[in-house]
């Protein structure tokens, strides 16, 4: 039996009330190192808009399909051989990762 086989004992963290959502409205801390809280609204873009982030995820979309056409000699297609499901998981495992990662280095 492996420590992944059982549910701890008790939770190994602690609940840590930093912030209210209203404090963070104002300015207040984001981030606390090693904990996550709640973070404030959204502010609203400045007079020119940014671009929006489905034209950015549209545009990284068209980048990674040449990716693939130029290192596979395909675009990603059904009925490829691969499980996608596995794929889709194994790359989410890394993505969690390279998240947790951001938010340790962030000052």
């Amino acid at each position: 039996m492996s420590e992944y086989d059982t549910a701890p004992s008790k939770p190994d963290f602690e609940r840590i009330d930093v912030t209210t959502v209203e404090d963070l409205a104002r300015g207040g801390r984001r981030y606390v190192p090693g904990r996550i809280v709640d973070q404030p609204p959204p502010r609203q873009p400045g007079e020119e808009p940014p671009m929006s982030i489905q034209a950015l995820v549209r545009r990284d979309l068209v980048d990674r399909e040449a990716v693939g056409r130029e290192r596979y000699g395909t675009s990603l297609h059904a009925h490829n051989g691969r499980d996608a499901l596995v794929d889709a998981y194994q790359e989410a495992l890394d993505l969690v990762c390279y998240l947790r990662q951001a938010i340790e280095e962030r000052p």
